[in-house]
Protein backbone atom coordinates (compact mmCIF):
# COMPACT_ATOMS: atom_id res chain seq x y z
CA UNK A 1 0.00 0.00 0.00
CA UNK A 2 1.24 3.48 -0.85
CA UNK A 3 2.03 5.80 2.03
CA UNK A 4 -1.12 7.70 3.02
CA UNK A 5 -1.58 11.08 4.69
CA UNK A 6 -3.55 10.51 7.91
CA UNK A 7 -5.12 12.97 10.36
CA UNK A 8 -5.54 11.64 13.90
CA UNK A 9 -7.76 13.96 15.93
CA UNK A 10 -8.28 14.40 19.65
CA UNK A 11 -10.51 16.70 21.68
CA UNK A 12 -9.24 17.32 25.19
CA UNK A 13 -11.26 19.94 27.02
CA UNK A 14 -11.49 20.46 30.77
CA UNK A 15 -9.13 19.51 33.54
CA UNK A 16 -10.51 15.99 34.02
CA UNK A 17 -9.19 14.98 30.57
CA UNK A 18 -5.84 16.79 30.60
CA UNK A 19 -3.87 13.85 32.08
CA UNK A 20 -4.83 11.59 29.16
CA UNK A 21 -3.74 13.63 26.16
CA UNK A 22 0.03 13.31 26.45
CA UNK A 23 -0.19 9.52 26.85
CA UNK A 24 -2.56 8.94 23.93
CA UNK A 25 -0.35 11.02 21.63
CA UNK A 26 2.78 9.12 22.72
CA UNK A 27 0.96 5.81 22.18
CA UNK A 28 -0.33 6.92 18.77
CA UNK A 29 3.18 7.82 17.66
CA UNK A 30 4.31 4.35 18.73
CA UNK A 31 1.38 2.22 17.47
CA UNK A 32 -0.89 4.03 15.02
CA UNK A 33 -0.22 3.48 11.30
CA UNK A 34 3.51 4.05 11.71
CA UNK A 35 4.10 3.16 8.06
CA UNK A 36 2.14 6.25 6.97
CA UNK A 37 2.39 10.01 7.46
CA UNK A 38 0.27 10.65 10.56
CA UNK A 39 -0.43 14.20 11.74
CA UNK A 40 -1.85 14.69 15.22
CA UNK A 41 -4.54 17.37 15.48
CA UNK A 42 -5.68 18.43 18.95
CA UNK A 43 -8.46 20.71 20.13
CA UNK A 44 -7.71 21.61 23.72
CA UNK A 45 -7.76 24.20 26.47
CA UNK A 46 -4.34 23.02 27.70
CA UNK A 47 -1.58 25.57 27.27
CA UNK A 48 1.32 23.22 26.46
CA UNK A 49 -0.16 20.77 23.94
CA UNK A 50 2.42 21.75 21.31
CA UNK A 51 5.09 20.05 23.43
CA UNK A 52 3.19 16.74 23.22
CA UNK A 53 3.94 16.33 19.52
CA UNK A 54 0.70 17.50 17.91
CA UNK A 55 1.23 19.00 14.44
CA UNK A 56 -1.85 21.22 14.66
CA UNK A 57 -3.20 22.54 17.95
CA UNK A 58 -6.47 24.43 18.00
CA UNK A 59 -6.80 26.25 21.30
CA UNK A 60 -10.42 25.86 22.32
CA UNK A 61 -12.39 27.41 25.13
CA UNK A 62 -13.47 24.88 27.76
CA UNK A 63 -17.14 24.01 27.99
CA UNK A 64 -18.93 21.80 30.48
CA UNK A 65 -19.94 18.22 29.85
CA UNK A 66 -21.54 17.00 27.56
CA UNK A 67 -20.71 19.82 25.13
CA UNK A 68 -17.15 18.68 24.29
CA UNK A 69 -18.49 15.44 22.84
CA UNK A 70 -21.65 16.94 21.35
CA UNK A 71 -19.80 19.79 19.63
CA UNK A 72 -16.70 17.94 18.38
CA UNK A 73 -17.96 17.79 14.80
CA UNK A 74 -18.59 21.52 14.90
CA UNK A 75 -14.95 21.99 15.97
CA UNK A 76 -13.74 19.71 13.18
CA UNK A 77 -15.78 21.44 10.49
CA UNK A 78 -14.21 24.78 11.40
CA UNK A 79 -11.08 23.26 9.80
CA UNK A 80 -12.78 21.43 6.95
CA UNK A 81 -10.35 22.71 4.31
CA UNK A 82 -7.36 21.41 6.28
CA UNK A 83 -9.03 18.03 6.81
CA UNK A 84 -9.64 17.70 3.05
CA UNK A 85 -5.85 17.49 2.61
CA UNK A 86 -5.81 14.03 4.24
CA UNK A 87 -6.47 10.63 2.71
CA UNK A 88 -7.99 9.40 5.99
CA UNK A 89 -9.25 11.19 9.08
CA UNK A 90 -9.61 9.42 12.42
CA UNK A 91 -11.03 10.65 15.72
CA UNK A 92 -10.21 8.86 18.97
CA UNK A 93 -11.32 9.81 22.49
CA UNK A 94 -8.39 11.26 24.41
CA UNK A 95 -9.03 8.93 27.36
CA UNK A 96 -8.56 5.77 25.28
CA UNK A 97 -5.37 3.72 25.01
CA UNK A 98 -3.48 2.08 22.17
CA UNK A 99 -2.29 -1.28 23.49
CA UNK A 100 -0.90 -2.72 20.26
CA UNK A 101 -0.17 -1.80 16.68
CA UNK A 102 -2.94 -0.43 14.48
CA UNK A 103 -2.08 -1.29 10.90
CA UNK A 104 -3.49 -0.98 7.39
CA UNK A 105 -6.60 -3.01 8.27
CA UNK A 106 -8.32 0.23 9.34
CA UNK A 107 -7.77 1.85 5.93
CA UNK A 108 -10.85 0.65 4.12
CA UNK A 109 -13.45 2.19 1.89
CA UNK A 110 -16.01 4.21 3.82
CA UNK A 111 -16.49 4.52 7.54
CA UNK A 112 -14.29 2.70 10.07
CA UNK A 113 -15.55 2.26 13.64
CA UNK A 114 -14.56 0.42 16.78
CA UNK A 115 -16.73 -0.65 19.67
CA UNK A 116 -16.11 1.35 22.84
CA UNK A 117 -14.65 -0.98 25.52
CA UNK A 118 -17.10 0.23 28.17
CA UNK A 119 -20.00 -1.00 26.06
CA UNK A 120 -18.27 -4.12 24.80
CA UNK A 121 -17.61 -5.32 28.35
CA UNK A 122 -21.09 -4.54 29.65
CA UNK A 123 -22.87 -6.92 27.28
Amino acid sequence: MDKKKIALMFVCLNENYWPYLKQIIEDAQKYFLTNHEVDILAWSDLTDVESYGAKHVFHTEPVGWPYPTLMRYHLFLQHEELLKEYDFVFYIDADMLFVSRVWNEVLGDGLTVAQHPMYALSQ
